[in-house]
């Protein structure tokens, strides 16, 4: 048995397209075909259904992936830069508190 899948992608996940995936299917070999067909790497990108990222290493089945399901594909690095940014603009303000409490002394 198999499932037909809709994946979302682009900037605004504004594109779909259409892809078969078995039961007993990776969700990794899933994307990697996903990504294949979009002339994508696989290793910058994540798929997610309802929201929450799907674990590579589960099946189809296993992740409880309904037939004629919208999955979305996400960019993983655009994540790992935002949380880098949030970190820095942390850092900063946490030196100018430092840096006024010694001028007030």
């Amino acid at each position: 048995m198999s499932r037909n899948l809709f994946v979302r992608y682009g900037q605004l996940y504004g594109d779909k397209t259409q892809t078969k995936a078995a039961l007993n299917a990776k969700i990794a070999d899933v994307k990697s075909d996903v990504c294949k067909k979009l002339k994508l790497d696989p290793n910058c990108y994540a798929l997610l259904y309802n929201g929450k990222v799907l674990d590579s290493k589960s099946t189809v089945q296993q992740s409880n992936i309904p037939n004629s399901v919208t999955l979305e594909l996400k960019k993983v690095a655009d994540e790992e830069k935002g949380i880098f940014v949030l970190v820095f603009i942390c850092l900063c303000l946490e030196i100018m508190i430092l840096t006024s409490r010694m001028c007030l002394i």
